[in-house]
């Protein structure tokens, strides 16, 4: 058999590789998405190849499902491409547009790898090598044809292709999350039972804490010696920091501030304060932080923390004159003193606090925002069910 007429099932096998290696990261996405795995992934070699890491980035999706679920339809219609080829120079140049496409969106996902989140995926190196193969061969089929021009296309085979891929899609888009959140529902009430005994044979750490100097020490909400002592590490950019943040002034207001105090201390994950951040990671952390830290000088730092917490920008991987223009204008609707803030600033005193605070989580060996301690003991599962079964215990 010749080469030109192994090419089908070369792009076949390729395609297959590339079949083989969505349905993982699916599996992977899903995996971490419903905090079902129970370890660090295979692929998570180091911080600069780490597929949780890009998993766990908002770039992962698409319309909220897992950009592998794009690839199924995508390698299932190019190996019709490869077959149809034979029968329709047209198959063979529309798998050239697509492959050529691919490659194109490869690069770009790479790019974003690469400078955006600051780690790489070896599943989805895999998958961007298959796009430009499948462009080689595809390549190769239409030189080899030495024909351009159009020609009418099979319309039963042309509608197989479509019908396969679309139902492909719409296999792998809907179920696997639904077996997932399924799969995570049967298993929390065992694991938030985990997590809570964990909890409680865990060591005790101590951790500094500085909650009389007002706006020179730790901010709190609820009432000091309560039962309930929460300390959670947090940074302004990272998602899961956001939505907790909302979660645990909830949780104040069920159980009751003479019941549960909540102690913020900061940990960006962002070069330009944090030494102990390998890479690139969140832009606008230590500003935030350092501007929440100074509102709080001018008695607001709940407020003005509520706020950037919520703010749209600060999740859309805006550029630092858009994040800071936004932050700008919330401190003059909020009615703080603009002036005093950049004094603030310029003066880095509140600065000098947050390098305390990323000190004292380096020697807890703090590994991710956000990380919560209650009652000095660190618990191993964030989550409002987990905090809220850890609470109950204690206040039994």
């Amino acid at each position: 058999m010749k080469f030109g007429q192994k090419i089908p099932w070369l792009i076949f096998v390729t395609a297959s590789i590339g079949l083989v290696l969505a349905v993982i990261s699916i599996y992977l996405h899903l995996q971490l998405e419903f905090g079902l795995s129970e370890g660090p992934s295979f692929c998570a070699i180091s911080e600069t190849i780490n597929c949780e890491l890009v998993y766990q980035s908002k770039w992962a999706s698409l319309f909220g499902i897992p950009l592998g679920a794009y690839g199924i339809p995508f390698y299932i219609f190019i190996i019709f491409c490869g077959f149809f080829s034979k029968k329709s120079s047209n198959f063979s140049k529309i798998g050239l547009i697509l492959s050529a496409l691919s490659c194109l969106v490869s690069v770009f996902l790479y790019l974003i790898s690469q400078f955006k989140i600051g780690s790489l995926c070896i599943i989805c190196l895999g998958m961007y090598l298959v796009h430009f193969i499948l462009f080689g061969f595809f390549v190769h089929i239409v030189k080899k044809s030495g024909s351009l021009k159009s020609e009418n296309l099979p319309s039963k085979n042309i509608a197989i292709a479509v019908f396969v891929s679309l139902l492909s899609f719409g296999v792998f888009a809907y179920f696997p999350p639904k077996i997932a959140q399924a799969r995570f529902d049967g298993m929390i009430d065992q694991v938030i039972q985990v997590v809570t005994d964990d909890w409680e044979a865990a060591k005790k750490e101590k951790i500094e804490l500085i909650l009389d100097k007002g706006a020179f020490g730790d901010y709190s909400i609820g009432t000091q010696g309560a039962p309930v002592q929460i300390v959670e590490y947090v940074d302004y950019e990272c998602p899961f920091c956001r939505e907790l943040f909302f979660d645990l002034k909830q949780i104040i207001s069920e159980f009751g501030s003479n019941k549960v105090q909540v102690v913020l201390k900061n940990y960006p994950l962002d070069k330009s304060c944090n030494k102990s951040v390998p890479a690139r990671m969140h832009d606008h952390a230590c500003y935030a932080a350092h501007i929440a830290r100074c509102a709080g000088e001018q008695g607001q730092f709940w407020e003005f923390a509520s706020i950037l917490f919520a703010l749209p920008e600060m999740e859309e991987e805006s550029s630092v004159t858009k994040v800071r223009s936004s932050i700008k204008r919330e401190a003059e609707n909020l009615g703080l003193d603009y002036l005093a803030l950049t004094e603030c600033l310029s003066a880095k005193r509140q600065l000098e606090i947050i390098k305390t605070d990323i000190k004292i989580a380096d020697e807890l060996q703090l590994q991710a925002t956000p990380s919560v301690w209650i009652n000095g003991k660190k618990i191993a599962l964030v989550s409002p069910e987990t905090l809220r079964a850890v609470i109950k215990r204690i206040l039994k």
